[in-house]
């Protein structure tokens, strides 16, 4: 099974938000930690990143420019 690395995370607490999230989604996710790398099966990975764009879509409040989610995700 080959992983890719989708994000690195300064805060372990961050990368397991996100993992949490995904996992709800269905992908099976991995903290590799050292750098905290959030890594997801390398079949997964486009899936991730679309769902990643769409939690950051759905967060942004355009006309006020907020974020409703952790913006380390993005």
């Amino acid at each position: 099974m080959r992983l890719i690395t989708i994000k690195t995370f300064k805060s372990a607490i961050d990368a397991h938000i996100l993992r949490s999230r995904l996992e709800g989604d269905g992908i099976r996710c991995f903290i590799k930690e050292g750098g905290i790398n959030l890594q997801v099966r390398a079949t997964d990975a486009e899936m991730a990143f679309a769902l990643m764009a769409e939690v950051k879509a759905a967060s942004t409040d355009e006309k006020e420019g907020t974020y409703f989610m952790p913006s380390i995700w993005f």
